[in-house]
């Protein structure tokens, strides 16, 4: 069901009972002769009464008042068949102590201005009945169409009353259960003729919804609703509140994402660790850390779902979303329906799912090979493992809020700082701990700088370099007039290799009689926080000139 709602394209409505309020009163009553007479009247309202206490539905709950006002005394009916009439209505033989003849066929109609009662083919009754909207029907439409999902309403009603309650919707009146179907059918055709599938999610309550409800991609039952409804929908919305369908799909689409990227994540962690375990690279102990570490990663991420769901959709910038809400319901006041701007879906699948997996795997290795280097034992590293994965994890999970320049400056570190330790651990020969030696540049000559032509500078452009412009939550295009473009790539790339080699030469200045694991650490650092400054630095100052102009 959750895979299902994510996936949904459009939502069709029934209308009585779910976007309609379920609690129908009755208007006027009025009889016809003979059944004009006390006698009668008490009868027929009994009668009907009786009969609708059948069944659980908006139209028979209104009606099973009607015999409200008659004395106990004048209720002598007895109901003897009662049958369906699907689409239309209900019939039933009835026996009463002012009809003389025998049995009467009593049809209990829905009809456009209300409910028409027939006694033996005859109009005996027309009862009028008065139906408003919910509250949440129009900031649910509003909050639906800002997630890209069309919307539409089906009504067995006439036309001219249901539009005139949903503007601005496609509304289909006078449709039968079969007709429905069809109408369910027929959209998921026509977005297959499109070229793209038309998933609709039907939303109803009644016992003739249930068709309905099996033929669409996915379906919702109102808690109030028919057994046969409740059972044939892949959930129930409790409550009534229908802006609790907007919030379940956008839960259900990030709760996807989330699981298709823990997939990614745990397939590729486990590769990683078997190839460091066939290596001999990867003790045991450090392996069953590690994998404790991927659980708690993993399971963090899923209980992290719900925490700030309204406060990433606010972020969006989805039309309507309520500011600052934390429980979506009619008080949000959104704007009218009619003036919701076009928006896209709430996030293209796996997009920005697979930039947090590929970041987090650059972390995490950029770690493991400086693990490698430092020669460290299996206790330590295991820590410093932990200590990558778990503050990788927190970036990520805070990088939709970073600023533009910050969030390239992330896809540079991850990447980029891959790509230096791995070019790093390259120029060492692939040895690590005191076989390197306590300098950690050795690219540059023990004691030196990191040269220009290096493995250390080369992974660290190849791979940093790319992840700046493609690796970005707010992508943006190419233009030389940009900043963010021209700036980082003429001035922030030389900077980032300027930074580390003045990072590598205070870290041999500071650190070249301290042991070599510690060293080597150190050196990272350095180079690291050179390497950050040498980027944001340009930035900071284009920055500064382009406010001042």
């Amino acid at each position: 069901a959750v895979e299902r709602l994510a996936a949904a394209g459009s939502v069709i409505f029934d209308k009585t009972g779910t976007l309609g309020d379920q609690t129908l009163r009755v208007g006027r009553i009025d009889m016809r002769p003979p059944w004009d007479s006390p006698e009668r009247r008490a009868a027929l309202l009994t009668a009907v009464a009786a009969i609708e206490r059948r069944h659980d539905h908006p139209v028979a709950r209104a009606l099973q008042t009607l015999d409200g006002e008659v004395d106990q005394a004048d209720r002598a009916v007895v109901i003897e068949t009662v049958e369906a009439l699907p689409g239309r209505g209900v019939a039933a033989q009835v026996r009463m102590a002012c009809v003389k003849d025998g049995p009467v066929r009593i049809e209990i109609l829905r009809t456009d201005e209300g409910v028409t009662v027939t006694a033996d083919g005859c109009v005996a009754m027309l009862v009028g009945l008065e139906e408003r909207v919910r509250e949440s029907v129009q900031p649910a439409l509003q909050l639906l169409s800002s997630l890209g999902l069309r919307q539409h309403v089906l009504t067995g009603d006439r036309r001219a009353a249901a539009a005139s309650m949903f503007e601005g919707l496609p509304v289909y009146a006078r449709m039968s259960p079969e007709q429905k179907v069809e109408h369910v059918e027929q959209c998921r055709r026509d977005g297959q003729t499109r070229g793209e599938p038309n998933r609709p999610v039907f939303v109803g309550d009644g016992l003739n919804d249930a068709a309905a409800m099996r033929a669409a991609w996915s379906s919702i039952a109102l808690d109030g609703g028919s057994d046969v409804t409740v059972h044939a929908a892949d959930a129930t919305l409790y409550g009534g509140d229908l802006t609790l369908l907007p919030r379940a799909v956008a839960l259900a689409r990030r709760g996807v994402r989330v699981i298709r990227s823990n997939f990614l994540w745990a397939v590729s962690y486990n590769i990683t660790g078997i190839i460091l375990a066939m290596a001999g690279v990867l003790h045991p102990i450090a392996a069953a850390l590690l994998m404790a570490t991927s659980s708690v990663l993993v399971s963090w991420r899923s209980f992290a779902l719900t925490a700030r769901l309204d406060e990433q959709l606010e972020r969006e910038g989805h039309a309507g979303w309520p500011a600052g809400a934390r429980g979506i319901g009619p008080a949000a006041a959104p704007a009218p329906l009619k003036e919701v701007a076009p928006a896209l879906p709430l996030q293209r699948p796996g997009v920005l799912s697979g930039i947090q997996t590929v970041q987090l795997l650059a972390w995490a290795g950029g770690g493991a090979v400086l693990a490698a280097i430092a020669g460290l034992g299996v206790l330590e590293m295991a820590a410093l493992l932990m200590l990558f994965a778990v503050s990788g994890g927190w970036i990520v999970s805070q990088a939709r809020k970073l600023p533009p320049w910050a969030d390239m400056t992330w896809s540079m570190v991850a990447l980029g700082g891959f790509g230096m330790n791995l070019g790093w651990w390259a120029d060492l020969g692939f040895t690590g701990g005191a076989a390197a030696g306590a300098s950690a540049c050795c690219a540059g000559g023990d004691g030196g700088p990191v040269a220009l032509l290096s493995w250390m500078n080369t992974g660290m452009l190849a791979l940093g370099v790319p992840a700046m412009f493609l690796l970005r939550y707010r992508p943006q295009p190419w233009s030389w007039r940009k900043w963010c473009c021209s700036g980082m790539l003429f001035i922030g790339v030389p900077g980032m290799v300027v930074g580390m080699g003045i990072g590598s030469s205070a870290a041999v200045a500071w650190l070249s009689d301290a042991e070599p694991a510690i060293a080597q650490i150190g050196h990272y650092l350095l180079m690291m926080a050179g390497m950050v400054a040498g980027m944001l630095l340009p930035h900071s100052l284009g920055y500064a000139v382009k406010q001042d102009w």
